[in-house]
C-alpha cells in the first residue's frame, strides 16, 4: 500500500522524466489528485498545505502548457477535505471560497457537504446552515451542479443532532418538512428517507420523548437505529411510565421482524434502572436474560457485555427490595468469572463496582459498610496489579462512607474514617 511521501516521490520523478527528455507521459490531473487524495484521507499534520501545494503545482504546470494536469473540481474538493480532515471547518470552507471565485470552475453539491459536514461534526449549527443557504444560492443563481440533495439536509440535520441545542428538534423539523414539501412538489431527490427521519429523531430525544416516538411512526422504513434512538429518549426521560413505554417498543420491534441490538436492550434496561419504580430491577435482570436467550439462540448482535450487566446492577443498586445489594453483588461476581474465563467483553471497571458499593450503601444491611469497604479493597488490589480501570475514585469513597453512615452501627463512625484516611493514602 502506498502513502503519500510515496506517491509524491513518484509524480516528482516524472515530472523531472518529463522536462529532461520531453516524454509523451506527462503527469494529468488524474495522477495528481490520486496524489491529493491520499493527503486528504491522512489527516496528518501538514497534509492539506501538501494537498494545497500540489493544487498550486497543478495550476503552474497547466499554464506552462500541459493542459492535462488542469485543477478540476475533484482536485479542489479533495483539497477541501484535506483542511476539513486536518484543519477543522473554517479552513475548509477558505478553499471553497476560493473555488466560488475560481473563474473556470464553480462548486459543486459535494463541495458544499464535505464543508457542512466538517461544521456538523463539531455540532457549529449556524455555519452548517448557513454553508446549505450559500449552496442554495448558487443553484438559484444558475449552478446546477450545486442542486440541494438529501445529504446536504442530512448534514445540516447531524449538525444540529450534534449541537445539543434545546430547540434543536423544532429546528429540524423545519428541514426535514422543507424537504417533504419540496418533494411533493416534484424534487426526488429531497425525499426523505431512513436516514433523515432518525436523525430527526435524535435531534428531539434530548427534548421529547414522545415527539420523538411520533417521527417513528411518521416515518415509512422503520430499523434497528429508528426503535433503539426512540427507547433511549424514554430511558432519559426516567419515571416508571417511560420504562414501560420503553419495553413496549422493544417487544413492538419484534412484530415489525426488526432484530434489536446491544444498544437497543441496554437503553431499555436503563430506562427501568432510571425509573424507580417497584419491580423495576427485576424486569431489567429480566430483560437482560431475554437478551442472553436470544444470544444463545443465535444472534451474535446480542452477545452480552459489561455495559449491560452494569446497567442492571444499577436498577438494583437503586431498589428498595430487599436482598437488592446481594443480587447487585452477585452479578458483578459473574461478570468477573465470565472475564476470567476469557470474555473480555465482560470485564468489570470502577462504575460496575461502585455501582454495587452504592447498592450496599442503600440497603441498610448491618453488615453493610464492611461488604462496601472489601469491594474497595478488592479495587485497589486489582489497581496495584495494574488494572487502571477500576480505580477507586469519588464516586466510590463517598459510597462506601454512606454504607457505614446508614449503618450506624457501635463502631461506624471509626470504621468510616479510617476508611476515608485508607482513601486518602490511596489518592482519592
Amino acid at each position: 500500500k502506498i502513502d503519500a511521501s510515496s506517491a509524491k516521490e513518484i509524480l516528482r520523478r516524472l515530472e523531472m522524466r518529463q522536462e529532461i527528455v520531453n516524454h509523451e507521459l506527462k503527469p494529468d490531473n488524474v495522477i495528481y489528485n490520486q496524489v491529493i487524495n491520499l493527503y486528504s484521507k491522512s489527516g496528518s499534520t501538514g497534509s492539506a498545505a501538501r494537498a494545497e501545494g500540489l493544487l498550486n503545482r497543478m495550476q503552474q504546470i497547466a499554464n506552462a502548457g500541459n493542459s492535462k494536469a488542469t485543477p478540476d473540481i475533484r482536485t479542489y474538493n479533495l483539497v477541501l477535505s484535506a483542511y476539513a480532515n486536518e484543519k477543522g471547518p473554517a479552513e475548509a470552507e477558505m478553499i471553497l471560497h476560493r473555488l466560488e471565485t475560481n473563474g473556470s470552475i464553480q462548486p459543486n453539491a459535494i463541495s458544499y457537504i464535505t464543508c457542512m459536514d466538517s461544521y456538523a461534526k463539531v455540532g457549529d449549527v449556524h455555519n452548517a446552515l448557513r454553508i446549505l443557504s450559500l449552496m442554495e444560492k448558487s443553484f438559484k443563481d444558475g449552478n446546477a451542479e450545486a442542486k440541494p440533495t438529501r445529504r446536504a439536509y442530512t448534514s445540516a440535520l447531524n449538525a444540529l443532532a450534534k449541537s445539543g441545542r434545546g430547540d434543536a428538534g423544532v429546528r429540524a423539523e423545519a428541514l426535514v418538512q422543507t424537504m417533504e414539501r419540496l418533494y411533493k412538489a416534484g424534487n426526488k431527490d429531497l425525499e426523505p428517507d431512513t436516514t433523515v427521519y432518525n436523525v430527526l429523531i435524535n435531534c428531539h430525544k434530548n427534548s421529547s420523548a414522545k415527539k420523538a416516538e411520533q417521527v417513528l411512526y411518521r416515518m415509512g422504513k422503520r430499523d434497528v437505529v429508528s426503535y433503539s434512538s426512540v427507547i433511549t429518549a424514554y430511558s432519559q426521560k426516567g419515571g416508571i411510565e417511560a420504562a414501560k413505554r420503553a419495553q413496549a417498543l422493544l417487544e413492538e420491534m419484534k412484530k415489525e421482524d426488526v432484530e434489536p441490538n446491544a444498544q437497543t436492550f441496554n437503553s431499555a434496561i436503563m430506562a427501568f434502572a432510571r425509573s424507580g419504580g417497584n419491580g423495576a430491577a427485576k424486569k431489567a435482570e429480566g430483560l437482560l436474560k431475554k437478551m442472553e436467550e436470544m444470544y444463545e439462540g443465535g444472534n451474535e448482535e446480542l452477545r452480552p457485555n459489561a455495559i449491560l450487566y452494569t446497567s442492571v446492577i444499577t436498577a438494583w443498586s437503586k431498589s428498595d427490595e430487599p436482598g437488592s445489594a446481594l443480587r447487585a453483588e452477585i452479578l458483578l461476581k459473574l461478570m468477573w468469572t465470565m472475564f476470567k474465563r476469557g470474555n473480555v467483553a465482560m470485564k468489570p471497571n470502577v462504575v460496575s463496582f461502585t455501582a454495587v458499593i452504592h447498592a450496599w450503601a442503600r440497603s441498610g444491611e448491618n453488615d453493610a459498610g464492611e461488604r462496601a469497604e472489601a469491594l474497595v479493597d478488592q479495587m485497589i488490589k486489582l489497581y496495584d496489579e495494574g488494572d487502571e480501570a477500576v480505580k477507586p475514585n469519588v464516586r466510590t469513597l463517598t459510597a462506601a462512607v454512606n454504607a457505614y453512615a446508614r449503618n450506624h452501627g457501635r463502631d461506624s463512625a471509626s470504621k468510616a474514617n479510617k476508611l476515608v484516611k485508607k482513601m486518602e493514602a490511596f489518592g482519592v
